[in-house]
């Protein structure tokens, strides 16, 4: 006899079960019921992308791209709840797409780069707005790989150049999407340099094919490496730079410094504006060793 403490068909359309119980023996009639480790429901980050239909928040409806697409970026942490917003439309398997990941944060203390400062990245008589910095909240906050990476706000076609000598190690310019769709997230363009300092340069979301080094070239610093571009997740055109010191996959990335113009360096902080050193008189092409 199921011991609920309650007589079912005194609750006509009522279905009951009490998960703290052997749910065989009192109707199991759930698809299942688990048991969970409490790490498993640990700090998150959260992208959540909405197609066609209207999210609100508590102010009112939430922005949308040109496209009709509204991208959450949400950090929880550990055992946490969050009611983001209410949809307005019809909802469908099209219309909402994710990717959850557990929250991954970066060493303490965090490790250094091993030069005190580098060039700057990108070349041109435009200033250049830091539009997200380390921790930043649209996908830098997701793991300590891209923690300490900063972005650039460029027009497509602006020149990127080798934060300092190194050689030429990956090159993948063949993705050609741009969107704010958590689809995009995993297709982006590359370039990678190994620095001859131990660090290894990352530049992202470079434009297609626009390569003028190829792996194994020696670069100089200050020296054209390809086009920077909008290409992966890109709510706009910028160029996405970070640092490593190891070549693991999920090897945390580094803080570091970019060298003013005034000959001062710092580590870019979102919101300040930087500008390209003159460019080189005679810069050096490429060369294989």
């Amino acid at each position: 006899m199921c011991t609920t403490g309650l007589v079912a068909e005194a609750a006509p359309g009522c279905v009951v079960l009490d998960a703290r119980r052997d749910t065989d023996e009192c109707g199991g009639w759930a698809l299942s019921v688990e048991a969970f480790d409490e790490k498993n429901f640990g700090a998150a980050a959260y992208h959540i992308s909405l197609t066609g239909i209207q999210a609100f928040g508590r102010a009112g409806p939430l922005p949308r791209s040109a496209s009709g697409c509204t991208t959450l970026a949400l950090a929880l942490p550990a055992r946490t709840q969050l009611d983001a917003c209410e949809l307005e439309g019809s909802v469908g398997r099209e219309t909402i797409a994710s990717d959850v990941v557990d929250l991954v944060e970066p060493p303490e203390p965090p490790l250094r780069a091993p030069s005190s400062s580098y060039y700057f990245p990108l070349a041109g008589p435009a200033r250049f707005l830091c539009t997200q910095a380390a921790g930043g909240m649209l996908s830098h906050f997701v793991h300590a790989s891209v923690y300490h990476a900063v972005d650039f706000r460029c027009d497509v076609g602006t020149t990127v150049v080798a934060v300092g000598a190194g050689t030429v190690e990956t090159v993948e310019t063949a993705n050609v999407d741009s969107s704010i769709h958590v689809s995009a997230l995993f297709k982006w363009n590359r370039v990678v340099v190994a620095l001859d300092d131990g660090a290894i340069a990352e530049y992202v979301h470079v434009a297609p094919n626009s390569e003028v080094v190829r792996v194994g070239d020696r670069v100089a610093e200050g020296q054209p490496i390809c086009g920077s571009g909008d290409v992966g997740f890109c709510p706009e055109p910028h160029l996405h730079l970070e640092l490593h010191l190891d070549r693991a996959e999920a090897a945390p990335s580094v803080p570091f410094a970019l060298r003013r113009l005034d000959g001062t360096s710092a580590v870019p902080r979102a919101g300040e504006w930087w500008a390209a050193p003159p460019p080189l008189t005679n810069p050096p092409p490429p060369t294989v060793p």
